[in-house]
């Protein structure tokens, strides 16, 4: 039974389930996700495509042999009645290389006006319109991000900014403004998000609705996974572009599931929009660029004894219009150029739990992100999961 308790709380999705709303004391919490990959999804010398799809912040390649997919150490700490600090550093690596990003670190505090509290994150806050925004292994079903995590959000979605959010009964009401540091906005170009949520248990069966919608805007946003070092001057010349405009997306996750005394099984849905509108150009190129991308993902989740199995589908359909075009071979270069094609990508994996600290991952995945590659592989890794406090 006591199994079956943590898995639930590990399988509830993000909707209503989050570091700050655990509990109110301090936590200083290590996660820790490390995998063996049987194979990479790009060459070492190349930035990853997803045909027809612009990509970006941390949306990087697959590579081969032992990576770290997750290093974060998550604080809060309780500064008195009224406020909390958070803070949440995280390494990855990707390519050979380790990076260090300060993820979050904001003030929490949770004003009371006309009878409702208003819980509000002041600082560099993680987006809550929805749990693909932020993808991190050692909380997921699967080491690697959904497509949809890497299209519509980078990866990993921190900004700086002011979130504001409100509880009543089952529902939950949400407001973000951000700078808009991150993907798909740019620096000081501004952000914002809205969403509402839903939550309810009835009887052994719950069910968790979310609605979201964002705006961003860009100007002469570029690919900055191309900061990278390992990744040559010639290849930079070769594929980077710039993209001025704005991007409105909006979406629905859902979940139903079941609770039985010693298993349980879900099945959750997110379906994204997003319509894209600006201009793509480099130094001498350019053209107008009109684009609808929707994004499918479906993810089942079975939980019993020790054990936790989740299979998992994504799917974009890409709808590309280029005007006012005054070369092809920008698009080419930047992979924009597709049709009757649609990326998409399957994985399976079984965790098995040796204790409440540590876990132990075996994942098949094959995708399809070019029309003509479909590439297949087998992850093996551990998942440690340690509070310090």
């Amino acid at each position: 039974m006591k199994k079956i308790i943590l898995a639930t709380a590990i399988l509830l999705p993000n909707i209503a389930l989050s570091h700050d709303d655990i509990a109110d004391q301090n936590q200083l919490i290590l996660d820790t996700a490390i995998t063996y990959k049987s194979q990479e999804n790009s060459n070492i010398n190349q930035v990853w495509k997803i045909s027809g799809a612009m990509l970006g912040q941390e949306a990087n390649r697959i590579g081969k042999g032992i990576n770290i997919d997750q290093a974060s150490l998550y604080g809060k700490k309780h500064l008195n009645d009224s406020y909390w600090l958070v803070s949440q550093v995280s390494a990855h690596s990707h390519s050979g290389e380790t990076k260090l990003d300060l993820e979050q670190l904001y003030l929490q505090f949770s004003p009371t006006i006309s009878g409702h509290e208003f819980t509000t994150q002041l600082g560099k806050i993680a987006t809550n319109t929805t749990p693909l925004a932020n993808f991190h292994s050692a909380n997921n079903d699967f080491s690697e991000a959904s497509l949809l995590s890497d299209v519509f959000f980078g990866r990993h979605s921190q900004d700086l900014g002011i979130s504001v959010r409100t509880k009543y009964q089952q529902f939950s009401l949400g407001l973000e403004l951000l700078n808009g540091d991150n993907w798909p906005a740019s620096q000081g170009e501004m952000a914002a998000g809205v969403y509402a949520k839903y939550g309810q248990h009835i009887g052994q069966f719950y069910v968790d609705v979310n609605i979201w919608g964002q705006s961003n805007k860009a100007n002469l946003r570029n690919d900055a996974r191309l900061n990278s070092n390992h990744h040559s001057s010639s290849l930079v010349k070769q594929i980077n572009y710039y993209f001025t405009g704005d991007t409105v997306q909006y979406g629905v996750d859902a979940k139903l599931g079941y609770q039985a005394d010693d298993w349980q099984t879900s099945l959750g849905l997110n379906v994204i929009n997003a319509d894209i509108s600006g201009k793509v150009s480099d130094l001498t190129q350019s053209a107008h660029m009109e684009s609808t991308i929707i994004g499918t993902q479906v993810v089942w989740q079975w939980a019993f004894s020790d054990y936790q199995l989740a299979v998992g589908y994504d799917l974009l359909k890409i709808d590309n219009t280029f005007s006012q075009i005054s070369s092809k071979l920008l698009l080419e270069d930047a992979g924009l150029l597709v049709s009757n094609f649609n990326p998409n990508k399957i994985a399976a994996s079984l965790q098995y739990e040796l204790n409440p600290e540590l876990k132990f991952r075996l994942e098949w995945i094959k995708e399809q992100t070019k029309p003509n590659q479909i590439d297949t592989r087998i992850g093996v890794g551990v998942i440690w999961h340690y509070s310090l406090l």
